[in-house]
Order: C-alpha cells, then sequence, then structure tokens
C-alpha cells in the first residue's frame, strides 16, 4: 500500500515538473519582467515519520538539513542538500535481550555496577536534487508551487550514550556488532509552496517530503542475531519540511518587482 502511494506520488511529481515547466514559460512570454537568478541558501528543519522496514526498528524523528541550490530565471531549481537525522523513540529492543544485558535487564560496567545506557537513532541523507517552481500568481513569478525530486545516499545506525562507564561489548569495535550500521542509495520526492520575497528579506519554503531508501546492514556481525544480516531493506521517510532561505541574487538581475 505504501509502495503504491509512493510510486503514484512519484509519477504525480514528474507531471507537475513536465506541465509546470510548459506553463511557467506561457506566463513567462506574456509577462515581460524578467525573473531573478542566483543561489538559495536553505536552513531546514524536518519532522519524519518511518515507513516500510524502517518503522521496525526506530520512532518519530527530526532532522535538520543545509543546501545550495542555483535558481535560473526560468525558475529552474538545481543543487545539493545534505541533513543531519537524529530521534530517541527505538521500537526494535531485539538488543535489549541479547547477551550483553543481565536476567535482571540492567547493564553492568567493568565492575559489576549497575549503568544507565541510552540508545538512540543517528544518521545522514545527502542527494543532489532537481526543481520546478511554478508561480501561481501573477503579481509575484518568483513564488508558488515547488516540486523536487532528488537522488542521494542515506546512512542510519544506533548510537549508545553510556554515560563514559567502561561497558564491556558497549566500547571501541564491540559497537560494531551493535550499531547496526544501515546505508544505500535513496530517492526523493518533495512538493511544497516557496514564497521568494520581491526584496529578498523574507524568504521560505514549507512542504511534504518522502525519502525512500534501499539500504543494507553493513556490519558482518550482530550480535542479538548471532549472525550477519544481508536482507536488502527498504526504509522510508515521510515528512514535513520548513525551510528559511537566504537568497543571493546575480547583480545583473538584482531588481526589485514594482
Amino acid at each position: 500500500m505504501i509502495q503504491n502511494f509512493i510510486s503514484r506520488l512519484f509519477f504525480c511529481v514528474f507531471l507537475l515538473l513536465v506541465f509546470g515547466s510548459q506553463s511557467t514559460n506561457a506566463q513567462q512570454q506574456q509577462t515581460p519582467k524578467k525573473n531573478r537568478s542566483g543561489f538559495l541558501f536553505p536552513i531546514t528543519y524536518k519532522f519524519q515519520l518511518p515507513a516500510g522496514d524502517l518503522a521496525d526498528r526506530f520512532g518519530s524523528n527530526s532532522s535538520v538539513a543545509g543546501g545550495i541550490y542555483y535558481k535560473s530565471t526560468n525558475n529552474w531549481l538545481i543543487g545539493i542538500e545534505g541533513s543531519l537525522l537524529f530521534g530517541s523513540k527505538i521500537k526494535d529492543t531485539s538488543i535489549l535481550d541479547s547477551y550483553v544485558f543481565t536476567s535482571d535487564g540492567d547493564i553492568l560496567d567493568s565492575s559489576g555496577i549497575p549503568t544507565d545506557i541510552f540508545f538512540f537513532e543517528r544518521g545522514f541523507e545527502i542527494s543532489a536534487r532537481l526543481g520546478r517552481l511554478i508561480p501561481i500568481s501573477k503579481k509575484n513569478q518568483e513564488s508558488g508551487l515547488l516540486v523536487q525530486v532528488g537522488a542521494g545516499f542515506l546512512q542510519h545506525k544506533y548510537v549508545i550514550d553510556n554515560k563514559d562507564f567502561a561497558v564491556p561489548y558497549l566500547i571501541g569495535d564491540y559497537l560494531k556488532g551493535i550499531d547496526k550500521l544501515t546505508n544505500g542509495f535513496a530517492i526523493s520526492q518533495h512538493i511544497g509552496y516557496l514564497h521568494l520575497d520581491k526584496k529578498k528579506w523574507t524568504n521560505v519554503s514549507l512542504g511534504f517530503e518522502i525519502i525512500e531508501a534501499f539500504t543494507k546492514n553493513r556490519r558482518s556481525y550482530n550480535f542479538d542475531e548471532m549472525k550477519a544480516d544481508t536482507k536488502t531493506r527498504v526504509d522510508i521517510f515521510i515528512g514535513i519540511r520548513l525551510s528559511v532561505i537566504l537568497a543571493v541574487y546575480d547583480k545583473k538581475d538584482d531588481f526589485f518587482y514594482k
């Protein structure tokens, strides 16, 4: 069901890119004003929900992203974006049942003292992106519907905070048997609203985004499974994103609309 929804969304984004391009070109032929070209630097916050195989491992997470895009005079955007993701909701309890823990549910340090250990979700995503700004008002040809597609790389894993306790199997190379480092190729689709201020001061974007990653566990051995995990995964992030954007336009195109 989720895969069907994503495929339909991807198809809709593709159609918007194609037909939005034709619509924007037609509007520009009727409107003598020239759009600005230059660089956009978005700072983005995302709230994401997991789907696919990822939903069995983590709960909701947040992400902070930054990027650089070049905007052409005909409202095409091309650029690169990178994000760091972090969360504290761990749904996979298989590690808690492994031999690292005692039968009472405690984790002991090297002196046999119970310790407080916390597990977190950490990861990153980097992608090249192509987008199209489709104006919805003749008064401002640089604000409207923004559609984007992207392709890149995504990684996630467990990070363990042992509060400086010397816990066997939770330090050094032993962590590689627990962190379930997972990564792989990722694609993304984004639909939202982009507002570029006529005077450059208020530039914001709000949108809906899906990221699908085709990943594998990269560790040679997992303690909880007592073997290597060689399955191919489909990890999906579904979320909303809010961006504040710094715009630096080419001098020859730097002007104010009337």
